[in-house]
């Protein structure tokens, strides 16, 4: 409607596509973003390995992919991605799955699970052994 009423009167206007020859975008696409983003880290800034931590909206999941298939296209990796709620204002639990230290991501990685063995079949007490199980977590998200 807006880019009808914007032709008919041959008048400008911007919205988030383009309509017509009087209508313009009024910012960036997603794939310019994330190009943008991908040129600093991994030009300017050297990073090679990314996670990503993004809204779980239809923009937020387009910019997400957008960002991954760039990083992907220059040879980066992507380590790790978890979407939140648009509403969400703590990201903790989410933060925790992207370095593996929520209880569940903990148990399937093999350093943690053979370091838990070689804790617990040690001769140390359970305040030593508790510890030792404490830092081994701790060094995991290194």
């Amino acid at each position: 409607a807006a880019g009808a009423a914007a032709r008919a009167r041959r008048a400008g206007g911007f919205t988030a596509t383009q309509l017509g020859s009087y209508v313009f975008r009024d910012m960036l696409t997603y794939s310019a973003q994330a190009k943008t983003i991908v040129d600093y880290a991994m030009g300017q800034k050297g990073f090679k390995r990314f996670a990503l931590l993004y809204p779980n909206t239809p923009d937020g999941t387009e910019l997400a992919n957008a960002f991954w298939d760039e990083v992907v296209a220059r040879g980066g990796e992507i380590r790790g991605a978890e979407s939140y709620a648009s509403d969400q204002t703590t990201f903790t639990n989410e933060a925790k799955r992207l370095v593996g230290r929520d209880k569940d991501t903990l148990e399937l990685r093999t350093d943690y699970v053979e370091g838990v063995q070689e804790i617990m079949k040690s001769n140390m007490d359970a305040f030593r052994k508790r510890k030792a199980l404490e830092k081994k977590v701790k060094s995991l998200a290194a």
